[in-house]
């Protein structure tokens, strides 16, 4: 470029640049790092209006639903999975029933073993989680799998182990209440068979 040109373009009181930044979070930061510079800034998601208020209504009781059904759907996998093991443990059980073992000690060591398992797997999604998110391996399949564990934050972590720990509680009250409903002896002969 010319030095007429430059100084046509740029030697004037203002002028008008855009930054584009790699990601949006990181966004803000350059946004004060420009304004710690004396520049005005102009943050286009701040301009912008959305004309589709209700769209945004709907689009919201939408996600809503569609969680909803997710989380059912979870909760019907994770059932219909942990009750074809224990129905390959329900001799261990029935031993503990014959053994003299009441329906609440019964009902304890279930809630004991599956809130071990889901602790030890919930710990080790959070350890694969730490992994990728601190890019020790750098594995460009994971690349989707990356962004989506960067958007979550500690506090959703929390609420997703809660969650799964309330599924758990429910699947093992409801395997509990099957035990009970044959005799521990029938029960028996039904895992000796499987």
């Amino acid at each position: 470029m010319a030095e007429a040109e430059s100084d046509y373009l740029f030697n004037k009181p203002t002028y008008q640049i855009s930054v584009f930044v790699d990601s949006p979070k990181n966004a803000t930061a350059v946004i004060e790092e420009l304004k710690s510079q004396d520049l005005d800034t102009l943050y286009i998601k701040d301009t912008i209006y959305s004309y589709y208020g209700e769209f945004v209504i709907f689009n919201t009781i939408f996600q809503t639903v569609v969680f909803s059904f997710v989380i059912g759907a979870l909760f019907a996998i994770s059932y219909f999975l942990i009750r074809l093991i224990f129905r390959s443990r329900q001799a261990y059980y029935a031993v503990v029933r014959i053994l003299g073992g009441s329906k609440g000690a019964v009902k304890h060591l279930i809630n004991i073993e599956l809130f071990t398992v889901c602790t030890l797997v919930f710990g080790l999604v959070c350890a694969f989680a730490y992994v990728v998110k601190s890019e020790l391996y750098d594995i460009p399949q994971l690349k989707l799998v990356k962004d989506t564990i960067e958007f979550l934050q500690i506090y959703d972590y929390g609420i997703l182990y809660v969650i799964v720990l309330t599924m758990v509680w429910l699947i093992a009250r409801k395997i509990a209440k099957d035990l009970f409903v044959k005799s521990a002896a029938q029960i028996y002969r039904e895992g000796a068979q499987v």
